[in-house]
């Protein structure tokens, strides 16, 4: 099995939670996939303020440190940004649960309406496009994701 520890990109984890969201945003438009943790449905976690949330990561090797303990049996699984976007988001709003995004192994991660994760996904598309990129990324690093995002809706995320 892979050391994930050694892993470059694994510096990720030590990023406070608002580079980490914005790195998640980057990543999953870059790639176009997001990555969860399913057995007969998705991995729910408890919030303290009594809501569900579903965890969710910008790449396989994230999820794979929480596929732990209660979610061993779990397997890591991707899901398009289509289908996210599409599907997911909406039953998230429907049924009144949080997205707990980029959840690290010691349970820490940015709780966010999935409403406003929407509209921070829909900014960041747009920002791409206006910016002379006309095109979106492939690729995202560490030091973009400490950069503030234009447009992006989500300032109060700490």
């Amino acid at each position: 099995m892979e050391n994930f520890a050694q892993t470059p990109q694994l510096n990720m984890l030590e990023l406070d939670a608002k580079a980490r969201y914005r790195y998640f945003i980057q990543k999953i438009i870059a790639k176009r996939e997001v990555w969860g943790l399913y057995h007969d449905g998705w991995a729910m976690s408890g919030t303290v303020g009594g809501k569900m949330a579903l965890p969710l990561w910008p790449d396989a090797k994230y999820a794979r440190l929480c596929n732990t303990r209660n979610w061993a049996k779990h397997q890591v699984q991707a899901m398009s940004l289509k289908t996210f976007v599409e599907e997911l988001i909406p039953l998230l709003i429907e049924k009144q649960c949080m997205a707990s995004v980029f959840l690290t192994p010691d349970w820490n991660s940015v709780l966010v309406e999935p409403e406003r994760l929407l509209a921070d996904i829909k900014s960041y598309v747009y920002a791409c496009f206006q910016e002379e990129k006309n095109h979106l990324p492939e690729q995202v690093s560490a030091s973009q994701a400490k950069q503030d995002l234009p447009a992006m809706a989500s300032t109060s995320i700490q």
